[in-house]
């Protein structure tokens, strides 16, 4: 399995997982959301790139999440969160 070496896909990653959390959905359910399969979902959040993956996961991602590619896949958006948070108060 190839390891995710690009930066702005390692971001992608991460943020899916953290909306993913933040919102309480269920790995399965996310994988469904995607079209992929639960193992792919998995191997997307533990940095590890699923043979076959194509760019219709980030547009399901941006659909279901109502965010925009670039900040799905250039922001860190747990830490974006947290500064929006911090500046509210």
């Amino acid at each position: 399995m190839k390891r995710i070496e690009s930066k702005e896909l390692n971001l992608f990653a991460r943020n899916l997982c953290w909306l993913r959390k933040k919102n309480k959905i269920s790995k399965a359910r996310m994988a469904r959301v995607l079209q992929i399969s639960f193992r792919s979902m998995n191997r997307i959040e533990h940095g590890e790139l699923p043979p076959g993956l194509d760019i219709s996961v980030v547009f399901n991602a941006m659909d279901f999440f109502h965010v925009r590619a670039a900040d799905l896949m250039g922001v860190d958006l747990s830490q974006a969160s947290k500064e929006e948070s911090q500046s509210l108060e």
